[in-house]
């Protein structure tokens, strides 16, 4: 057997073993939609059969989560009317409790992927597919406990889920990004001479800009405008790249204190998670609680099942170990002179941008318009 069939074996069986696990929770777990949506199929003992049906049912549209459910699932409080005693806006869900329920993602994402293996597609492709899968599932309601995942997946499940923080960070350097050219843009969309001061052009650009634009202006070209227009254009390109060298630095920037408030947020979002998890577990409050708010009821650990004591210790565990992760990124940003800027990571920068706006066409079309 050669390396590329193992590897592809390796990357079916993996996805073998996730179907396998959907399927077991969709017929099992409390929150599968079975139990409303077809009952009777909680019943049948055929394995073909049921994943039949799935698919079935999952090509009708019945497994999506519909807008409105995902407005709820994403709204960061505890709603009242679900939570009695609850006052709206002051108790937020833990991070699990936001979790998607529905399996359309997952079950659409499998299909891909065996859509990608019967046509033979590249290795890196297949590959590529498997690891969406397995992103998609990572972060769903049936694997927020890794202990109930099966051990053919569990690792790759693991490792996806500790990856979380650098794939919010690429999101989150997407947005920032995106969210400086838009500024950038609406600063000069209606007077561009102040950037070509910027960047340095000379008098003889400022002119051939000029000419560049009146030129595109006009309605009804005739030939010798069409051919002097083309041949302007060509130096747009190269302003372009001079106009994104100057800024992708400050986009980084932008992007750096983005993510400084998104690490402090999260710090004060697991301090406040772990306050609940040790009133639940009836240790006192930390010494910079108010003296003056209301004491609840004490809690004693022998209200709680032995495996739920031990549950919330570890998540405890786990949110300190990211919120140290968190205030780390959050010191170093801070400190940029501790850093070792190269060439290489403005280079980064820079191909990152490009991607992005190639991406983006819109934006990219309204920034050349500047030059």
């Amino acid at each position: 057997m050669t390396n590329k069939s193992a590897d592809l074996d390796y990357e079916i069986f993996l996805i073998d073993h996730l179907e396998r696990f959907v399927f077991s929770n969709l017929k099992s777990y409390l929150h599968s939609p079975l139990r409303t949506l077809h009952p009777t199929l909680l019943l049948v003992k055929s394995e073909e059969r049921f994943k039949s049906m799935i698919y079935y049912l999952h090509s009708i549209d019945l497994f999506k989560e519909s807008e409105i459910e995902k407005q709820i699932r994403l709204y960061p409080y505890l709603d009242p009317e679900t939570n009695p005693g609850v006052e709206r806006d002051t108790v937020r869900k833990l991070d699990s409790e936001m979790l998607p329920k529905h399996y359309d993602e997952v079950l659409t994402a499998i299909k891909k992927f065996r859509f990608a293996v019967q046509n033979q597609v590249g290795m890196h492709q297949i590959s590529e597919l498997r690891k969406q899968t397995f992103h998609i599932y990572a972060f769903h309601q049936d694997t927020k406990n890794i202990e109930l995942v099966p051990n053919e997946i569990k690792t790759h499940i693991e490792q996806t889920q500790r990856s979380d923080l650098s794939y919010e960070n690429h999101r989150l350097k997407i947005e920032s990004f995106t969210e400086y050219f838009e500024t950038l843009y609406t600063a000069y969309s209606n007077d561009s001479e102040p950037l070509w001061k910027l960047l340095g052009f000379t008098d003889t650009t400022f002119q051939t800009i000029q000419k560049f634009h009146r030129l595109s202006n006009i309605s009804n070209k005739n030939q010798r405008q069409l051919n002097e227009l083309k041949r302007l254009s060509g130096g747009q390109d190269v302003r372009f790249e001079i106009l994104i060298d100057y800024a992708v630095e400050k986009a980084n920037n932008y992007f750096n204190c983005s993510l400084i408030n998104h690490y402090e947020a999260k710090v004060r979002s697991l301090e406040h998670k772990n306050n609940m998890i040790d009133q639940l577990l009836g240790i006192e409050p930390s010494a910079f609680k108010s003296p003056y708010r209301k004491k609840r009821p004490k809690r004693h650990k022998d209200y709680f099942y032995p495996h739920n004591i031990d549950q919330l210790n570890k998540m405890k565990k786990d949110n300190n170990r990211i919120k140290s992760n968190c205030k780390t990124e959050a010191e170093r940003l801070k400190n940029p002179e501790n850093e070792q800027d190269s060439s290489d990571t403005t280079k980064d920068h820079f191909n990152f941008t490009l991607k992005l706006l190639d991406s983006n066409p819109d934006l990219k079309m309204r920034l050349k318009k500047l030059i």
